[in-house]
C-alpha cells in the first residue's frame, strides 16, 4: 500500500455517514492540552507547598524562628497557658518540635515548628540569654512567627546575665 492509500483508508475509517471527516480531533487535541496544563498547575502547586514547608512558611502549621547577631547563646521557648514548655531542654511537646539538628550554641538562630496547628490557646515566646564567657553586653534579637500563614515579627533585647524576656505572644 502506498502512503496515499493509507490516508484514504484512515479517512474512510473515521468519516461520518456523509463522507466528511469530523473536526473533533483538533478539539480533542485542545482538550488534551488543557488537561495537561491543569496537571502542570497542580504539580507546580504541590511543589510550591513543599518548598513553603521546607523554608518555614507553612500554611497549616506554626513556626517560631529566633535570630540574632553576635556570638551569644540565646535560647528560644514557647510556653502555653498551662505552663507546658517547648524548648531545647524539652524539644518535643504540645505537638511541635525544637530543631536540634546540627545544634550550635553560637549559630545565631533557633527554630520551633508544628507541622499542624498546635492545640487551641495562648502561647508566649520567651528568649533567654545563657551566660557564656566573653559576653560583654546585651544582645538584640528578632522573632518571626508564621501562624498558619499569618506572619508576625517581634524584636527585643536580652541582658547577658542569664535573664529571660517575653518576646511576644500568639493565639491559635
Amino acid at each position: 500500500m502506498k502512503s496515499n492509500d493509507l490516508q484514504f483508508v484512515a479517512k474512510f475509517a473515521i468519516a461520518g455517514p456523509d463522507g466528511e471527516v469530523p473536526e473533533a480531533p483538533a478539539a480533542q487535541e485542545q482538550e488534551v492540552e488543557e488537561v495537561q496544563e491543569v496537571q502542570e498547575d497542580f504539580t507546580e502547586a504541590r511543589d510550591v507547598d513543599t518548598l513553603r514547608r521546607r523554608v518555614g512558611t507553612v500554611q497549616d502549621g506554626v513556626s517560631v524562628n529566633l535570630s540574632w547577631e553576635g556570638s551569644g547563646d540565646l535560647g528560644l521557648s514557647v510556653v502555653d497557658s498551662s505552663g507546658e514548655q517547648l524548648s531545647f531542654f524539652s524539644p518535643e511537646g504540645m505537638g511541635g518540635s525544637f530543631d536540634i539538628s546540627d545544634f550550635d550554641p553560637n549559630s545565631g538562630s533557633r527554630s520551633i515548628t508544628w507541622e499542624t496547628a498546635p492545640p487551641t490557646g495562648s502561647y508566649s515566646i520567651v528568649v533567654r540569654h545563657f551566660e557564656t564567657e566573653g559576653d560583654t553586653g546585651e544582645i538584640g534579637f528578632k522573632v518571626a512567627v508564621n501562624n498558619q500563614g499569618e506572619t508576625e515579627e517581634f524584636s527585643g533585647v536580652v541582658q547577658p546575665d542569664g535573664s529571660s524576656v517575653e518576646a511576644g505572644t500568639f493565639e491559635i
